[in-house]
């Protein structure tokens, strides 16, 4: 069942993008609209966006079923931008079906049809570590790197700056003391730095042009630098 091999001949490419409803996702989706170097975007959704941009083709799909679409083989490279919070899903278990079930079972086609892999994780994400939010993004890092993928990069941003679509009272005043504390995060408390989604966005498809082979981590520091470079 061996289908890693992709033409060659057309410089173009098709990207797909999950998770382009949330605050990076959706600068992200804008970005790679905009961006010649590629020719289509396919946005996987559990409920319809209905984007207006012409390049975009929204495809409502069950992430448990994932092997049963067709578009695979045209891939290129696959954003996933999918997260939640334990608040918003309603228990752990239903917020590891969405930040680590669905990321590893997109992963897998991935890695099947040669598909360059681009995942949110998180700063201090680590499978060994006592918070059940970091431990499981650090579980899902982990549970990518063992499938094989030809490409896998992994961005690990700190609190996250921009305008989200839900009301998040406990993160706007974590925002707020962000702000006040940024000028003091130097030396090794620099990775702590809030980053904007733009810029997580911008970085992410920057290097996704570069064509990267292995695996790559970029916490919020050097995910800045990124969305300066223009491949």
């Amino acid at each position: 069942m061996e289908q890693r091999d992709k033409p060659s001949n057309n410089p173009k490419k098709t990207a797909i993008v999950a998770g382009a409803a949330g605050l990076t996702g959706s600068f992200l989706l804008d970005i790679l609209a905009r961006d010649k170097s590629f020719e289509r975007i396919i946005v996987l959704s559990r409920k319809a966006m209905k984007p207006a941009q012409p390049k975009v083709k929204e495809i409502i799909v069950d992430f448990s079923k994932l092997d049963k679409y067709d578009f695979w083989p045209d891939a290129h490279v696959l954003f996933c931008c999918i997260g939640t919070t334990i608040k918003k899903a309603g228990s752990e278990e239903n917020f590891r079906k969405v930040d680590f079930d669905i990321p590893v079972k997109l992963a897998e086609q991935c890695a099947l049809y040669n598909i360059g892999y681009h995942l949110i994780s998180s700063i201090g994400a680590d499978a060994a570590s006592r918070n059940f939010y970091l431990r499981t993004k650090g579980e899902t890092e982990e549970a990518l790197k063992t499938l094989g993928l030809p490409s896998l990069s992994i961005y690990r941003p700190s609190m996250l700056f921009g305008p989200r679509k839900e009301n998040r009272p406990g993160e706007r005043f974590g925002k707020i003391i962000m702000y006040m504390v940024h000028p003091l995060m130097l030396g090794p408390l620099k990775k702590y730095r809030g980053i904007h989604a733009y810029s997580v966005a911008k970085g992410m498809v920057n290097h996704a042009k570069s064509s990267p082979e292995g695996v790559h981590i970029f916490e919020s520091e050097e995910i800045k630098k990124l969305a300066k470079t223009h491949p």
